[in-house]
């Protein structure tokens, strides 16, 4: 996975959780650009993007994740919901 510099004091918990590190650069990326987190290990990717989903679900959000197989791993995109 590509990591992004996030300032921690962002960070909202709630009932004590942090989120993951995969939903926080979810979070910081554009939607609908080319921008992604990438992965060498299938299960990592299935991971985040279980934990990305389920967070966009819990907090009504307009955007979902998108993965697929890329030459050099896994990569997670954010999409805007109804668009193709």
């Amino acid at each position: 996975m590509i990591k992004t510099e996030i300032d921690p004091s962002e960070s909202i918990q709630t009932a004590g959780r942090t989120r993951s590190e995969a939903v926080e650069n979810f979070k910081a990326m554009e939607p609908d650009s080319n921008d992604c987190l990438l992965f060498t290990d299938y299960e990592d990717c299935r991971k985040a993007y279980g934990n990305i989903s389920n967070w966009c679900r819990s907090n009504k959000k307009s955007h979902r994740p998108s993965s697929s197989r890329v030459k050099s791993g896994w990569a997670i995109w954010k999409k805007t919901r109804g668009k193709v």
